[in-house]
């Protein structure tokens, strides 16, 4: 997605990561390799297992980036908020059939 103000990207990058923070997400994206990477993710830690951390090293914030919670691989990953190609809120009713056949974590 092509933005014309830095102003206008931190706009959308904080939409996105309220709707991580509240919602499960369909987050389609372009990697660095240029492939298509489609991840259901969040950052709602009550759909996330508790995070142990390893150490102290604190990352900086980056207003091109956006790190969350992919729930099939069940690892945190990032990607560029220029990159996204699509984002899709999943309904509660979806949140609770991924959960139930088994689909997070595989």
């Amino acid at each position: 997605m092509k933005f014309n103000t830095v102003e206008e990207m931190i706009a959308y990058r904080n939409t996105i990561v309220k709707n991580l923070a509240e919602n499960v997400c369909v987050v389609s994206f372009v990697k660095k390799d240029g492939a298509i990477r489609v991840m259901t993710c969040t950052s709602n830690p009550a759909l996330m297992p508790v995070y142990e951390k390893k150490t102290d090293k604190v990352r900086s914030q980056n207003s091109y980036i956006i790190s969350a919670f992919d729930l099939n691989k069940m690892a945190y990953r990032s990607f560029l908020v220029e990159n996204i190609l699509d984002v899709t809120i999943l309904s509660e009713d979806e949140v609770h059939q991924m959960q139930n056949s088994g689909n997070f974590g595989h």
